[in-house]
């Protein structure tokens, strides 16, 4: 069922590869791309991972993030950063390819389910045993385990918007743009950024914990 899910991703990669245009503003996120186009999926990672961490609100940086989190088999993970993605970009033809990898996930981990109950229906079936209780309590620990996490991540991006508004509350003042002249109203672009982070690196923890809790269990 996971090497469905590959082979099915491969195709929406490639069409997203030649859809999308590369803005890289960093090194991390330039070379991460340039290793994901390579299709050298598993060294892209911890770059993209670092680029999301010094910019939560880089589009690119969730989207490719969550492309290379779907062809090397982490649905959760992949789901996450397309969410993600979704919040901090307005392409339409970004968030298309984004609802199409979430809906990708989606069909999987539903494939998994009936899969999973299948067979657990033949082996039931030749065995002449029922599933053991055990089991039925992982299966719900582990749905447990993931609504728990995405909770405390929905808590994490509320504080982290309430932090920003409180700061500029408390803190704000008038800023000018060197080089347009464009004024706003609010707190440096290094602390709002420096928040931003601490609030995204939360939550890729919480969301990396419970898939190590997850597949411990198994």
């Amino acid at each position: 069922m996971l090497k469905k899910l590959i082979d099915s991703t491969s195709m929406l990669i490639v069409c997203c590869t030649i859809a999308l245009p590369v803005l890289a503003s960093s090194t991390d996120l330039a070379e991460g791309i340039k290793l994901y186009n390579a299709k050298e999926y598993a060294s892209a990672r911890p770059l993209l991972e670092k680029a999301v961490s010094e910019s939560p609100k880089s589009w690119q940086a969730h989207y490719y993030l969550a492309n290379v989190n779907l062809v090397l088999g982490k649905a959760s993970m992949a789901k996450y950063h397309y969410e993600a993605c979704l919040q901090n970009c307005t392409n339409p033809t970004i968030v298309a390819h984004c609802n199409a990898g979430i809906a990708r996930v989606d069909k999987h981990s539903s494939q998994a389910t009936v899969a999973a109950n299948k067979s657990e229906d033949e082996e039931q079936t030749k065995s002449a045993k029922p599933i053991s209780d055990a089991d039925v309590q992982k299966e719900k620990r582990k749905a447990e385990i993931m609504r728990l996490a995405k909770e405390d991540v929905e808590k994490i991006r509320k504080q982290t918007k309430e932090q920003l508004e409180s700061e500029i509350e408390t803190h704000g003042q008038v800023w000018r743009n060197r080089e347009t002249g464009e004024r706003r109203f609010g707190i440096s672009k290094d602390r709002e950024a420096e928040i931003e982070r601490e609030g995204e690196e939360k939550s890729t923890k919480i969301m990396q914990e419970a898939e190590r809790k997850i597949r411990a269990m198994n």
